[in-house]
């Protein structure tokens, strides 16, 4: 996989440029991000959030680990960690459910903002949308570019602790993607890629591999809406069967425990397997 190349010029220095230099616009600027600093922010893609999340306790535990304490300080850089493994590995749920622990459980973040990072656009789409999300009118601040300035000028200078999500950098393509991340403030960096050279861009990563036999067995059961075989029972030796023969991939038993659900009791892991084989 494609090496990322570092930034030669530090953010900060960039954001003195665009930020200091345009006379009104700077002003404007300026003046939305006090307006924005104050408020409080959470949205995530709660549409793509498991209603029951199950197992990855030691990955959540590694995560909270890394971020705290949060750091507080806006001149300090912000805490970086990736998340990095194959498509359908469930680095985007581990992350939806640290979110809700990080911001709602456990108070460590006042602010959640989530990114798409599957492209250029789709990060710029994504800051875009935080600043309206924001309020910031268009009148004050109008035209993408420099609602992308608005948003990295606001992270610099946030309040309080605060969580940046980058999901699916998966685009070996798309080397400038530390244009878009705050170098300063109170927060938190999250990444997830498939891409060995994401981890050129943070400070710490986690591999993520496949589920441990028994969480796979248990998302099994959980999204089959089967009762949990009991240990040792003929029925638990087919639900280990069935997490093997889908390679424990969470993707594919979330799939897979969704076909057994559908059929309204009419399909057991041993007829799945039948059917599988």
């Amino acid at each position: 996989m494609q090496t990322l190349v570092p930034l030669q010029e530090p953010l900060r220095d960039q954001l003195q440029v665009g930020l200091g230099h345009k006379g009104k616009e700077s002003r404007l600027i300026r003046s939305a991000t006090q307006k924005a600093r104050s408020s409080q922010y959470y949205q995530i893609p709660r549409e793509r959030k498991v209603k029951k999340f199950v197992g990855r306790r030691d990955i959540l535990a590694k995560i909270n680990t890394i971020f705290t304490p949060v750091r507080s300080d806006s001149q300090q850089y912000p805490t970086s960690l990736a998340l990095i493994g194959m498509g359908g590995i469930g680095k985007t749920q581990i992350v939806l459910e640290y979110c809700h622990q990080a911001h709602f459980v456990e108070k460590h973040f006042t602010s959640v903002f989530w990114v798409n990072a599957h492209s250029k656009d789709a990060v710029i789409n994504s800051l875009v949308r935080i600043a309206d999300n924001l309020g910031i009118q268009a009148s004050d601040v109008g035209n993408a570019d420099q609602k992308v300035n608005f948003v990295l000028e606001t992270w610099t200078n946030w309040h309080s602790p605060y969580l940046v999500i980058y999901d699916n950098f998966d685009d070996p393509e798309f080397q400038d993607i530390q244009t878009f991340i705050p170098p300063f403030g109170p927060g938190a960096i999250l990444l997830t890629s498939r891409l060995r050279g994401a981890v050129d861009v943070v400070d710490h990563s986690i591999d993520i591999s496949v589920m441990a036999e028994d969480e796979a067995v248990d998302l099994l059961t959980s999204r089959s809406g089967l009762q949990r075989p009991a240990t040792g029972s003929p029925d638990e030796a087919d639900g280990k069967e069935v997490a093997w023969a889908l390679e424990c991939l969470p993707l594919a038993l979330d799939q897979a425990g969704a076909y057994i659900r559908s059929s309204s009791g009419n399909v057991s892991f041993k007829v799945f397997l039948d059917h599988f084989e």
